[in-house]
């Protein structure tokens, strides 16, 4: 019994350690402000608009996608969600995007797929927090455009 125990606890404290490491490239979550956007800023380059808030890059690539607008944003001066948007023509375009999206996160991460609104979305990863998922893989119409997601956290 005392070895079940033992087992479980470092299985647990390893899972934890793991998860609070999530990060986007070398911005950890939960990392502070200033840290963290000199590391955005070395990975992706300048960024468009810059607040304490939220930070905002145009055209970048991340998991081998072209990305239109990106924006990290923070809460209590740490770094604590993301989200990267693709702008697309249509539905069906955003639909393929999502997928494109998935299969390569897929290479990293477990992902599951659920279905609403006529479409599957995705969840994959571990949050920092230990539980729910790291991030969301979905597509919507937002301002009269269509668009692909994959958005981090909140945290």
């Amino acid at each position: 019994m005392k070895k079940f125990l033992l087992l479980l606890l470092l299985a647990v404290s390893l899972s934890a350690g793991a998860d609070s490491l999530a990060s986007i490239g070398k911005a950890r979550f939960g990392e502070s402000y200033d840290p963290a956007l000199e590391k955005l800023k070395t990975e992706f380059g300048t960024p468009v608009a810059v607040s304490t808030d939220c930070v905002t890059f145009k055209a970048l690539t991340y998991h081998n996608v072209k990305f239109s607008q990106v924006e990290f944003y923070f809460k209590d001066k740490k770094l604590n969600g993301a989200s990267f948007l693709v702008a697309v023509a249509n539905k069906r375009l955003a639909i393929s995007k999502v997928k494109q999206i998935r299969d390569n996160l897929s290479t990293q991460y477990d992902i599951s797929q659920d279905y609403d609104d006529g479409a599957y979305f995705y969840i994959g990863g571990h949050s920092p927090r230990g539980i729910g998922r790291l991030f969301t893989i979905s597509s919507g119409k937002r301002n009269g455009g269509w668009f692909a997601e994959l958005r981090y956290g909140p945290f």
